[in-house]
């Protein structure tokens, strides 16, 4: 009598006993394919945990795990897409119209583009594993990144196979992605990590094996990771430098003063080992780097993980223009100072380039405060002595900075960013109409006009760009939200305005919530001292996806799919509490435009 592979109680013959059928994770009955690779669990839990697409098993990125669904973003809009008319297809690298031939052999590509990834690009298999036969574009892709043709992967179905490993490309292959925003499906970037670096505009590429990572007077940097830079593929230059941390205001001045901007790409090795950029690999680059610094830097670390820079700054003005008056190195002005929690976060900063958005969780930060990619810390070596590296040249295309004209109704003789006036009389008795009609017996004491020239300027520019989006002017209405027991001022005087970063999970998902009458935000108004106070804000809800509560929601589903990509409803919008709502999954598409103080 054999014995259970999983318990090892005896089976009666069978490989696993009925009690060990089930996943350990689901208890989902398993298939005789999933108890051959003795996991123990379902191929959609195998995938989960372990960062991969339930359904079509590629590697999920940062955002994708962030969303929570367990597939990448073409699975969940495959199965979120609703019927729709049938497009017609475009090709993914020229974009010309694939033939109704070119588009049956489901490759995405015209024959050019598939000929020329075919044969250029270094990684893809170009034949079967069991035949050796050369594949062909009738070999289904799915089939091929397995590295069987269609024949072979057909007769495998009724055998046992070992999961396929994914593809690691070489530095070389990543620069030709990189090039041309393509990358095959089951290619995974390895141990590949890169740095973004500005040149003078007459500098020769060939030049970078001569230097370093980084400038040589530096000994350490911050450098992307395998999954950072992946999350660069396909997008324009200065898409790329927003997402590392870059600041728009940097990257400007960089550019006008005629330089460009470079990616050195390297493969890590034992001495060029990164750790990533949190408190604790902060603490093994200063220890490895600077220990002399770190027998003073020690005694004030807790101190810095609990602080902000801003916070820091507070306790001692003056401690930045001590230091330019010493004329001497960071680390020397360190060295010579009272070794303060201060003097280490301006040592950091001036040193390590550990500026305000270094937050020691290890992620890189949007000007808009949405999180972006990994970063880690890196020696500063020689790339003479890197086995493998490469270079990309990221152009970057500067659009002038447009200036949107703000509403009629605002007191322009006002001074500063920010002004709270009073309304007129006329949109005084609007509004106080608009609160009385779902709050009959509301008593409105004060409306102010939140006039927030740098947050409007955002707010005008994405209303400019879902204009040109869809091609009309997108739908703009006034709703309501409350603060609930976050102050006003959070909000109109902030970068962000209305910031998802506070949000949390409600009827449909993690989102901000407007709502169309003012009885419902009612309830969430911040109170202050007996006053209650809530917004009337501006709010672009576009095309608005109409949906019964759902909290799985991550992101307005697909709408349909057009030359220009994949193309998503801009809001979602429901009804609960006897009013109408909307909801945004994303900032800058909603302005505070009046904040009202009312009694009841």
């Amino acid at each position: 009598m054999s014995s259970c592979l999983r318990c090892g109680c005896p089976s009666s013959g069978q490989v696993v006993c009925k009690l060990c059928e089930a996943c350990a994770s689901c208890s989902k009955t398993l298939t005789p394919q999933e108890i051959s690779f003795r996991t123990w669990l379902c191929n959609a839990c195998y995938n989960k945990r372990n960062g991969l697409c339930t359904d079509c098993s590629t590697a999920l990125t940062p955002p994708e795990l962030q969303y929570g669904s367990g597939m990448c973003n073409k699975c969940y809009d495959k199965a979120n897409l609703k019927k729709t008319k049938k497009q017609t297809a475009a090709c993914a690298s020229c974009k010309n119209t694939l033939t109704a031939k070119e588009e049956s052999f489901k490759t995405g590509l015209c024959d050019l583009c598939f000929d020329k990834l075919s044969k250029h690009v270094p990684g893809l298999p170009d034949s079967c594993s069991k035949c050796d036969t050369q594949f062909t574009k009738s070999d289904d892709t799915k089939h091929t990144l397995r590295g069987l043709c269609n024949s072979c992967s057909d007769s495998a179905l009724h055998t046992v196979l070992p999961r396929p490993a994914p593809t690691t490309i070489t530095v070389d292959a990543l620069v030709y992605y990189l090039e041309t925003g393509l990358m095959p499906h089951g290619c995974r970037i390895g141990n590949i990590y890169g740095r973004f670096q500005a040149y003078p505009s007459n500098w020769d590429a060939s030049n970078v094996s001569k230097g370093c990572i980084l400038p040589i007077d530096r000994p350490t940097t911050f450098v992307l990771g395998p999954d950072g830079i992946e999350a660069l593929i396909g997008k324009r230059g200065f898409d790329m430098l927003m997402a590392v941390g870059l600041t728009k205001k940097h990257v400007t001045s960089v550019v006008q003063r005629n330089k460009k901007y470079g990616l050195v790409l390297f493969e890590a090795q034992h001495d060029v080992q990164p750790v990533p950029a949190d408190w604790c690999g902060l603490e093994a680059i200063v220890q490895t780097h600077y220990p002399f610094v770190w027998k003073y830097l020690q005694q004030t670390f807790p101190l810095l993980k609990r602080l902000s820079y801003k916070q820091l700054l507070q306790t001692g003005k003056n401690t930045t223009e001590k230091w330019r008056a010493l004329g001497c190195s960071p680390t020397v002005a360190f060295l010579r100072s009272d070794h303060t929690a201060l003097d280490a976060r301006i040592w950091l900063a001036s040193e390590l380039f550990c500026c305000e958005p270094y937050s020691g969780d290890g992620w890189t930060y949007t000007d808009n405060g949405e999180r972006g990619v990994r970063e880690y810390f890196s020696s500063n070596i020689s790339l003479k002595q890197i086995k493998s590296w490469g270079f990309v040249d990221i152009p970057v295309e500067l659009t002038a900075n447009k200036m949107y004209p703000v509403p009629t109704s605002w007191d322009t003789k006002l001074s500063g960013n920010l002004n709270l006036p009073l309304v007129s009389n006329d949109e005084l008795q609007k509004i106080v109409a608009r609160v009385r009609e779902t709050i009959p017996n509301a008593k409105v004491t004060k409306v102010q006009r939140v006039q927030n020239e740098l947050l409007y300027q955002k707010y005008a520019h994405e209303k400019e760009q879902l204009k040109q989006w869809h091609g009309k002017e997108p739908k703009e209405i006034f709703l309501f939200h409350g603060t609930s027991g976050a102050s006003p001022d959070l909000v109109y005087n902030s970068e962000a305005g209305f910031d998802m970063r506070f949000c949390t999970s409600g009827m449909w998902g993690v989102a901000t919530y407007f709502a169309m009458n003012a009885s419902y935000s009612q309830g969430y108004s911040f109170n202050n001292g007996g006053t209650l106070q809530m917004f009337l804000a501006s709010v672009l809800v576009g095309d608005a996806y109409d949906t019964p509560s759902d909290g799985t929601i991550r992101m307005p589903p697909v709408k349909t799919t057009s030359s220009k990509g994949v193309v998503r409803y801009d809001s979602v919008t429901g009804v609960t509490g006897g009013s109408r709502v909307y909801m945004l999954y994303c900032n800058g598409r909603a302005y505070p435009g009046y904040l009202i103080s009312y009694t009841c």
